[in-house]
């Protein structure tokens, strides 16, 4: 019987080839547009994380606010975004607001709670999700409880098992970690205004499951928990018991909440992994964000084929402490210098698309940080790392003031904004919007998937995806130069994620694929 052979060409034209890791003209990224199939999202499949008074002001008070927000899931759910995560949205003294004087409350600058309402009304349509930031290590040195706190120990009056004198750490004489006021010391491991929670206490518990059910029956759908390793300092055992604690008390309320948490902000596995025993759906993957440099790194190096390997062995790790736990990478967030500046001159363009590519299409729930999407700079300070998000070159209408503090040279930001790129067949926002398209429309291979290497070469970033759905395999040069690789097994054609003009070939026999995929694209087969 004749061999039925399919070759799939995606583009129409096949460039000449560099001969090295680093070129100039032989690839361009001008002369194409992606083929984005109708936009539709998966809800929960990518986040977006938002700080909302950098984000749209609505009412041109120069702070960004939840109509803004309102106003602007249009733009999300053309992205494909399945998922907003807001950054503390609680009164708080700080413009960061990640000291909360008020859990049950909204910051005024940020609008009403009938806005908020309204806002998560509207994301629902849009069918994307809502989780919020939940701060519960400490609370600012302006919250009610630590004023109370404060004035009956020093008067010594705490005699009451439930008082709030025990919701903090409180000693008379110096301590590390402990500030000073009048003549006694409470525990501030961060600064003096954030007086940290005593999490051993009963009474402190059941206001923070309080505080849960409250912002569940409102209708956000989980929580980000801050600062988890500081729960209880230096001791991963506690932290674990904590987590595990408040993953029931959260899912006892709502089985189908979502919960992710900032971890350990380590380079490895091994200091994030152990984490997942306390059944958390899942923690930030800083390994490869901007703190690891992992997937920055390997795109450098052209080892693909190595980092395909390091995520098997994450995936692996994850499952192995929690069956259904879910991976959340990320490039950088709220606390990190922007991912933009990671990218060498001479292939910015290639190796930030590239990066997009690698992250979204990964296991779990990828997070996006504002403004990520079209390129945004800030590093240095905290301030200059939560920059206005740039809508237009020209309207500037929406657009926020610099967070107080912040002195960034805003003539160095990034000029066309997101309404400019939207227009631009080959810009880095259409770019993100093929790749979450793409996941979107295979997020059930994806999502729980357990993923082991495949491919032979070096700079081949190949995983093939197991789901109870089937078997997906995403193949990722991250190299240069085109390469052919060769799959055994029965194979059809899915997609392709380009970053120039250059064509994949796929061709398909009974019994393999023989793939050619240029430099820095991504070619995808379903089995």
């Amino acid at each position: 019987m004749k061999k039925q052979i399919l070759v799939v060409l995606v583009t129409l034209a096949l460039l000449p080839l560099a001969s090295c890791q680093s070129f100039e003209s032989s690839i361009t990224s001008s002369e194409f547009a992606y083929e984005i199939d109708e936009i539709t999202n998966a809800k929960s499949s990518v986040f977006y994380e938002i700080f909302v008074g950098s984000f749209y002001d609505s009412n041109a008070d120069g702070m960004g606010d939840f109509n803004g927000v309102s106003q602007k899931l249009d733009y999300l759910g053309d992205m494909g975004v399945g998922g907003v995560w807001f950054m503390p949205i609680h009164p708080s003294p700080t413009y960061h607001k990640y000291d909360v004087t008020d859990y049950y409350g909204i910051a005024p600058q940020y609008g009403t709670m009938a806005d908020f309402e309204s806002y998560l009304d509207a994301a629902e349509s849009h069918n994307i999700d809502t989780i919020i930031d939940l701060v519960v290590n400490h609370t600012s040195n302006y919250h009610p409880w630590f004023i109370e706190a404060v004035n009956l120990y020093k008067n010594d009056n705490c005699a009451a098992e439930d008082s709030v004198c025990h919701y903090y750490n409180f000693s008379d004489s110096v301590k590390s970690g402990y500030s000073r006021i009048d003549d006694f010391f409470y525990e501030a491991r961060f600064w003096s205004g954030m007086p940290d929670l005593n999490l051993d206490n009963p009474y402190v518990r059941e206001e923070i499951r309080a505080i849960c059910e409250f912002w569940l029956n409102k209708g956000v759908n989980g929580f980000r928990l801050d600062a988890v390793t500081s729960y209880y300092t230096n001791s991963n055992t506690r932290n674990i018991e904590f987590l595990s604690w408040l993953n029931s008390a959260i899912k006892q309320l709502n089985p189908q909440a979502y919960i992710v948490a900032e971890g350990p902000w380590g380079t490895t596995s091994s200091e994030v992994i152990p984490y997942y025993e306390s059944q958390i759906d899942s923690f930030f993957n800083f390994p490869v964000s901007v703190t690891g440099n992992r997937i920055y790194t390997n795109i450098r190096q052209a080892t693909g084929k190595s980092f395909a390997t390091f995520m098997s062995s994450y995936n692996q790790g994850i499952k192995e402490q929690n069956e259904t736990g879910l991976d959340a990478p990320f490039l950088s967030n709220h606390d990190q210098g922007r991912s933009a500046g990671l990218m060498y001159p001479e292939n910015r363009d290639f190796s930030r698309k590239l990066m997009g590519s690698i992250y979204l299409l990964m296991p779990g729930r990828p997070f996006i940080y504002y403004g990520e999407e079209i390129e945004m700079r800030g590093s240095g300070i905290d301030e200059n790392k939560r920059l206005p998000m740039i809508w237009s070159k020209t309207d500037k209408i929406g657009q926020t003031n610099l967070p107080i503090g912040a002195n960034y040279d805003m003539d160095l930001q990034v000029q066309l904004g997101a309404l400019d790129q939207r227009a631009i067949a080959t810009s880095l926002l259409n770019h993100y919007r093929k790749v979450i398209s793409v996941r979107n429309k295979y997020n059930d291979y994806i999502e729980h998937a357990t993923i082991t290497p495949i491919g032979t070469n070096d700079a081949l970033y190949g995983l093939t995806y197991e789901t109870e759905s089937g078997s997906l395999h995403i193949l990722t040069n991250f190299s240069a130069e085109s390469i052919t690789e060769t799959l055994l097994g029965t194979f059809s054609y899915a997609d392709e994620i380009p970053t120039s003009q250059i064509a994949a070939e796929v061709t398909i026999t009974s019994g393999q694929a023989v793939v050619t995929i240029p430099p820095f694209a991504t070619v995808i087969l379903l089995s």
